[in-house]
Parts: structure tokens; sequence; C-alpha cells
């Protein structure tokens, strides 16, 4: 940012708080805190619906936490990745074919 300000006006942008921490993210020339960067422009996760930072599985036309991207019907994780769409969730093997019967 180039920018200067006055210590008592340089807030989050989001919740208008001082900076507690040193550092701060920008969009748009303009400030932000940790929480409300992520809450505000961070991607989605489509299973959980809470902001991603880090690392995250892309599956399903979306953005999951690789916690939440389990099967929506037993909740474990996927053998070797596979899994099975249906109606845009995602199921393991097993719960696929026992809806199929």
């Amino acid at each position: 940012m180039e920018k200067s300000w006055h210590p008592e006006c340089f807030v989050c942008a989001g919740c208008r708080k001082n900076f507690t921490e040193k550092t701060f993210h920008t969009r748009n020339e303009q400030p932000y805190c940790d929480g409300c960067f992520l809450a505000m422009f961070a991607p989605k996760c489509s299973g959980c619906k809470q902001a991603i930072s880090g690392s995250y599985v892309t599956a399903l036309e979306g953005p999951w936490h690789s916690t939440c991207f389990v099967c929506h019907a037993c909740r474990e994780p996927f053998e070797k990745g596979s899994f099975f769409d249906v109606e845009g969730k995602p199921y393991c093997k097993k719960d696929y074919e026992a809806m199929e019967r």
C-alpha cells in the first residue's frame, strides 16, 4: 500500500478495529485483519461453508477442506480418492452401491 496513515486511522476496513498483530492483508488498497480477510475474500468450503485458508481439495466444481471432503453418508474418507457424485454430493463406493439397490 502506497498510503500514509495516522496510527489511529490504520484500522481493518472490515471490522474497523485496530490491528493487534503486525501482519495484515490488503485488497483494493485497504487493510484487513486475518478474520475479516478470510470471511470476505477466501474461498468457502463446499462442505461446511466456512472460509478456507491454506491447501484444499477441488472436486464437484468447488473447493473443500480436506477434512470435509468425505462420503456424504458414512462421513469416511475416500479409498484411493475414488468417489461417486450423486446430485453434487460425494459418496464412497459402498454407500453408492447401497443406494443403487
